[in-house]
């Protein structure tokens, strides 16, 4: 599946990698890159990308198996709230979900990529009806757990 179809988000816990991921540049390069980029405040789409940042003090956490946890949150959009449940998530801490894999010594390459990347997924993964009453895992992420949103453009 192309990344442009995948409901995963990918995500880093240094937000240096962060910007590399939002600038598609290059290792060791990203400072160089984001010079020419400033933060952009206005509520239009004219931003490149953005950094966002979670506030995990509102997410009770629990582990499944090593390396994937499920968050629940009190959600914040209407879509969601009304369902009287808490929003689910599932965070994939990548470094550990794959060096426990059975795989591990044929995956060395993405293991230290993920290491490099301080790699984390996040599968926005509640359960509702949507369009025609389909019931299926929404990939609309309710924001409620964001603790920052920061956007940038090119100069």
């Amino acid at each position: 599946m192309p990344w442009d179809q995948s409901h995963f988000l990918s995500f880093s816990a240094n937000k240096e990698t962060a910007i590399r991921y939002g600038l598609h540049g290059e290792i060791g390069k990203t400072e160089e890159l984001f010079e020419s980029y400033v933060e952009y405040y206005e509520d239009d789409q004219l931003w490149k990308f953005a950094i966002i940042e979670l506030n995990t003090s509102n997410i009770k956490v629990s582990m499944l198996e090593k390396g994937v946890y499920e968050g629940l949150y009190k959600p914040s959009l209407t879509k969601f709230s009304h369902l009287n449940t808490l929003y689910r998530i599932l965070l994939i801490d990548v470094v550990d979900f794959l060096v426990s894999s059975s795989e591990a010594d044929n995956i060395s390459y993405s293991i230290a990529n993920a290491e490099r990347d301080e790699e984390w997924l996040i599968l926005p993964a509640t359960y509702v009806t949507l369009n025609n009453n389909h019931n299926e895992y929404s990939s609309i992420f309710d924001g409620a757990c964001l603790s920052s949103i920061q956007k940038y453009r090119q100069q």
